[in-house]
Protein backbone atom coordinates (compact mmCIF):
# COMPACT_ATOMS: atom_id res chain seq x y z
CA UNK A 1 0.00 0.00 0.00
CA UNK A 2 1.43 3.44 -1.40
CA UNK A 3 2.32 5.98 1.72
CA UNK A 4 2.33 8.78 -0.24
CA UNK A 5 -0.34 11.28 0.97
CA UNK A 6 -2.38 13.58 -1.39
CA UNK A 7 -0.52 17.32 -0.88
CA UNK A 8 2.96 15.02 -2.16
CA UNK A 9 1.28 14.23 -5.43
CA UNK A 10 -0.23 17.86 -5.81
CA UNK A 11 3.01 19.29 -5.64
CA UNK A 12 4.56 16.34 -7.84
CA UNK A 13 2.07 17.58 -10.60
CA UNK A 14 3.02 20.37 -10.22
CA UNK A 15 6.11 20.16 -10.19
CA UNK A 16 5.73 17.95 -13.85
CA UNK A 17 3.17 20.99 -15.25
CA UNK A 18 5.59 23.94 -14.78
CA UNK A 19 7.98 21.49 -16.16
CA UNK A 20 5.75 21.06 -19.50
CA UNK A 21 5.52 24.93 -19.42
CA UNK A 22 9.08 25.05 -19.88
CA UNK A 23 9.82 22.58 -22.67
CA UNK A 24 6.91 24.32 -24.36
CA UNK A 25 8.20 27.78 -24.15
CA UNK A 26 11.80 25.98 -25.41
CA UNK A 27 10.26 24.26 -28.29
CA UNK A 28 8.26 27.71 -29.25
CA UNK A 29 11.94 29.35 -29.56
CA UNK A 30 13.63 26.87 -31.06
CA UNK A 31 10.84 26.61 -33.57
CA UNK A 32 11.92 29.80 -34.43
CA UNK A 33 15.27 29.13 -35.23
CA UNK A 34 14.73 26.21 -37.05
CA UNK A 35 16.42 23.77 -34.57
CA UNK A 36 15.37 20.68 -35.66
CA UNK A 37 18.25 18.59 -34.25
CA UNK A 38 16.98 20.37 -30.96
CA UNK A 39 13.32 19.86 -31.54
CA UNK A 40 13.64 15.99 -31.34
CA UNK A 41 15.61 15.77 -28.17
CA UNK A 42 12.24 17.87 -26.74
CA UNK A 43 10.18 15.58 -28.08
CA UNK A 44 11.50 12.90 -26.66
CA UNK A 45 11.35 14.57 -23.19
CA UNK A 46 7.69 15.44 -23.47
CA UNK A 47 7.02 11.57 -24.15
CA UNK A 48 9.40 10.90 -21.11
CA UNK A 49 7.02 13.12 -18.94
CA UNK A 50 3.83 11.71 -20.54
CA UNK A 51 4.74 8.00 -19.22
CA UNK A 52 6.11 9.47 -15.99
CA UNK A 53 2.58 11.36 -15.39
CA UNK A 54 0.68 7.85 -16.60
CA UNK A 55 2.65 5.43 -14.21
CA UNK A 56 2.09 8.31 -11.01
CA UNK A 57 -2.04 8.34 -12.42
CA UNK A 58 -1.55 4.14 -12.33
CA UNK A 59 -0.33 3.65 -9.14
CA UNK A 60 -2.55 5.93 -7.09
CA UNK A 61 -5.25 4.25 -7.98
CA UNK A 62 -5.68 0.57 -6.12
CA UNK A 63 -9.08 -0.33 -4.60
CA UNK A 64 -9.18 -2.97 -2.23
CA UNK A 65 -10.95 -6.80 -2.87
CA UNK A 66 -11.83 -9.31 -1.66
CA UNK A 67 -13.72 -13.08 -2.54
CA UNK A 68 -15.89 -15.24 -1.41
CA UNK A 69 -17.72 -18.97 -2.05
CA UNK A 70 -20.60 -21.55 -1.26
CA UNK A 71 -19.25 -24.64 -0.82
CA UNK A 72 -20.71 -28.39 -0.74
CA UNK A 73 -24.28 -27.78 -1.71
CA UNK A 74 -26.15 -30.94 -2.29
CA UNK A 75 -29.34 -31.16 -4.85
CA UNK A 76 -31.46 -34.14 -3.75
CA UNK A 77 -35.39 -35.46 -5.18
CA UNK A 78 -38.14 -36.29 -2.70
CA UNK A 79 -39.20 -39.65 -2.22
CA UNK A 80 -42.85 -41.19 -3.16
CA UNK A 81 -43.26 -44.94 -1.41
CA UNK A 82 -46.36 -46.47 -2.27
CA UNK A 83 -47.27 -49.79 -0.35
CA UNK A 84 -50.18 -51.92 -0.08
CA UNK A 85 -51.29 -54.19 3.66
CA UNK A 86 -51.24 -57.33 1.94
CA UNK A 87 -53.38 -58.81 5.23
CA UNK A 88 -56.53 -56.97 4.92
CA UNK A 89 -58.86 -59.13 6.48
CA UNK A 90 -56.44 -58.63 9.82
CA UNK A 91 -56.18 -56.48 12.17
CA UNK A 92 -52.49 -55.82 11.85
CA UNK A 93 -50.75 -54.09 9.07
CA UNK A 94 -48.22 -55.84 6.41
CA UNK A 95 -46.59 -53.14 4.11
CA UNK A 96 -45.38 -54.50 0.97
CA UNK A 97 -44.92 -53.61 -2.66
CA UNK A 98 -47.09 -55.98 -4.38
CA UNK A 99 -48.26 -59.90 -3.12
CA UNK A 100 -49.93 -62.67 -4.75
CA UNK A 101 -53.22 -63.39 -3.50
CA UNK A 102 -53.69 -66.85 -4.05
CA UNK A 103 -57.61 -66.55 -3.33
CA UNK A 104 -60.16 -68.28 -5.66
CA UNK A 105 -63.39 -66.67 -5.91
CA UNK A 106 -65.88 -69.46 -6.92
CA UNK A 107 -69.80 -70.30 -7.43
CA UNK A 108 -70.37 -67.52 -9.63
CA UNK A 109 -73.85 -67.31 -10.85
CA UNK A 110 -76.19 -64.89 -13.22
CA UNK A 111 -77.15 -62.50 -11.34
CA UNK A 112 -74.74 -62.58 -9.15
CA UNK A 113 -74.34 -62.02 -5.63
CA UNK A 114 -78.10 -62.64 -5.10
CA UNK A 115 -77.97 -65.06 -2.04
CA UNK A 116 -75.81 -62.44 0.61
CA UNK A 117 -72.85 -63.36 -0.92
CA UNK A 118 -69.63 -61.63 0.15
CA UNK A 119 -68.68 -59.59 -3.10
CA UNK A 120 -66.27 -56.92 -2.04
CA UNK A 121 -62.20 -57.18 -1.22
CA UNK A 122 -61.12 -53.64 0.75
CA UNK A 123 -57.45 -53.02 0.40
CA UNK A 124 -55.57 -50.31 2.62
CA UNK A 125 -52.48 -48.29 1.00
CA UNK A 126 -50.12 -46.28 2.19
CA UNK A 127 -47.94 -43.17 1.28
CA UNK A 128 -44.75 -42.72 3.33
CA UNK A 129 -43.13 -40.67 0.68
CA UNK A 130 -42.44 -36.80 1.26
CA UNK A 131 -44.44 -35.85 -2.12
CA UNK A 132 -48.27 -36.01 -2.56
CA UNK A 133 -49.90 -38.12 -5.48
CA UNK A 134 -52.94 -39.82 -6.95
CA UNK A 135 -53.65 -44.29 -6.22
CA UNK A 136 -54.41 -45.64 -9.86
CA UNK A 137 -55.69 -49.01 -10.57
CA UNK A 138 -55.85 -51.04 -13.40
CA UNK A 139 -57.36 -54.49 -13.75
CA UNK A 140 -55.32 -56.99 -16.01
CA UNK A 141 -56.25 -60.32 -16.99
CA UNK A 142 -53.76 -63.05 -17.35
CA UNK A 143 -56.24 -65.29 -18.79
CA UNK A 144 -59.21 -65.10 -20.62
CA UNK A 145 -62.73 -66.50 -21.12
CA UNK A 146 -66.72 -65.73 -21.86
CA UNK A 147 -66.34 -64.88 -18.05
CA UNK A 148 -64.29 -61.87 -18.86
CA UNK A 149 -66.80 -60.00 -21.06
CA UNK A 150 -69.10 -60.41 -18.31
CA UNK A 151 -67.95 -59.72 -14.92
CA UNK A 152 -68.53 -56.31 -13.78
CA UNK A 153 -66.28 -54.77 -11.42
CA UNK A 154 -67.04 -51.26 -9.45
CA UNK A 155 -64.28 -49.44 -8.10
CA UNK A 156 -64.46 -47.17 -5.16
CA UNK A 157 -61.93 -45.18 -3.23
CA UNK A 158 -61.68 -43.51 0.45
CA UNK A 159 -58.92 -40.76 0.20
CA UNK A 160 -58.79 -40.41 4.24
CA UNK A 161 -59.81 -44.58 5.10
CA UNK A 162 -62.15 -43.36 7.18
CA UNK A 163 -65.07 -45.47 5.96
CA UNK A 164 -66.37 -43.04 3.00
CA UNK A 165 -66.45 -44.25 0.02
CA UNK A 166 -66.93 -42.27 -3.30
CA UNK A 167 -67.66 -44.34 -6.40
CA UNK A 168 -64.38 -43.62 -9.07
CA UNK A 169 -65.71 -46.07 -12.28
CA UNK A 170 -67.46 -49.54 -13.08
CA UNK A 171 -67.47 -51.64 -15.90
CA UNK A 172 -66.88 -55.41 -16.84
CA UNK A 173 -62.93 -56.76 -17.20
CA UNK A 174 -63.06 -56.48 -20.80
CA UNK A 175 -63.41 -52.79 -20.32
CA UNK A 176 -60.99 -52.43 -17.90
CA UNK A 177 -58.46 -53.93 -20.32
CA UNK A 178 -55.41 -51.45 -21.04
CA UNK A 179 -57.32 -48.68 -19.01
CA UNK A 180 -55.83 -47.04 -15.85
CA UNK A 181 -58.21 -45.11 -13.96
CA UNK A 182 -56.97 -42.33 -11.08
CA UNK A 183 -58.63 -42.81 -8.08
CA UNK A 184 -57.37 -39.93 -5.53
CA UNK A 185 -54.80 -39.14 -3.16
CA UNK A 186 -54.66 -38.88 0.47
CA UNK A 187 -56.23 -36.48 2.91
CA UNK A 188 -55.55 -38.44 5.99
CA UNK A 189 -53.41 -37.23 8.57
CA UNK A 190 -49.95 -38.34 8.54
CA UNK A 191 -49.57 -41.08 11.47
CA UNK A 192 -46.96 -44.11 12.44
CA UNK A 193 -47.64 -47.07 9.64
CA UNK A 194 -45.80 -50.01 11.42
CA UNK A 195 -42.91 -48.01 12.10
CA UNK A 196 -42.53 -45.29 9.34
CA UNK A 197 -44.82 -42.26 9.29
CA UNK A 198 -47.12 -41.80 6.43
CA UNK A 199 -50.93 -41.08 5.04
CA UNK A 200 -53.23 -44.11 4.56
CA UNK A 201 -56.27 -44.64 2.05
CA UNK A 202 -58.42 -47.68 1.26
CA UNK A 203 -59.66 -49.33 -2.57
CA UNK A 204 -62.97 -50.78 -2.28
CA UNK A 205 -62.94 -53.96 -5.40
CA UNK A 206 -66.71 -55.25 -5.96
CA UNK A 207 -67.76 -57.95 -8.40
CA UNK A 208 -70.65 -58.67 -9.50
CA UNK A 209 -72.25 -60.46 -12.99
CA UNK A 210 -75.49 -59.70 -14.62
CA UNK A 211 -78.23 -61.90 -14.91
CA UNK A 212 -78.18 -61.39 -18.79
CA UNK A 213 -74.94 -63.02 -18.71
CA UNK A 214 -76.27 -66.39 -20.03
CA UNK A 215 -74.83 -70.13 -20.29
CA UNK A 216 -72.12 -68.96 -21.84
CA UNK A 217 -70.00 -68.53 -18.81
CA UNK A 218 -70.69 -72.11 -17.37
CA UNK A 219 -67.50 -73.79 -16.12
CA UNK A 220 -65.49 -70.49 -16.96
CA UNK A 221 -62.71 -68.59 -15.27
CA UNK A 222 -60.44 -65.29 -15.83
CA UNK A 223 -57.65 -64.86 -13.53
CA UNK A 224 -56.33 -60.63 -12.95
CA UNK A 225 -53.87 -58.97 -11.73
CA UNK A 226 -55.19 -55.52 -9.80
CA UNK A 227 -51.75 -52.86 -10.15
CA UNK A 228 -52.22 -49.99 -8.35
CA UNK A 229 -49.29 -46.66 -9.30
CA UNK A 230 -49.11 -43.16 -7.42
CA UNK A 231 -48.49 -40.25 -9.61
CA UNK A 232 -47.19 -37.21 -8.39
CA UNK A 233 -49.73 -34.25 -8.00
CA UNK A 234 -49.19 -31.29 -10.26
Amino acid sequence: MRENSPPKRRIFLWVVYEKIQYILRIREHFLVKGGEKHMKKILLSLALIALTIAGVTAATVAYFSDSGAVLGTTFSTSTMDLGIDNNPDGNIYNWVDNFTSGQTISGLYPGYPNKGEHNWQVLDLKNIGTVDGNVTIQLNATSWSALGDNLVFTISYDSGNVGTWVPVTTGTLAQFKDNTYTLGGFTSVSNDLGGQTGKMSSVKIEWSIPASAGNGIQGKSVTIDAVFGLEQTH
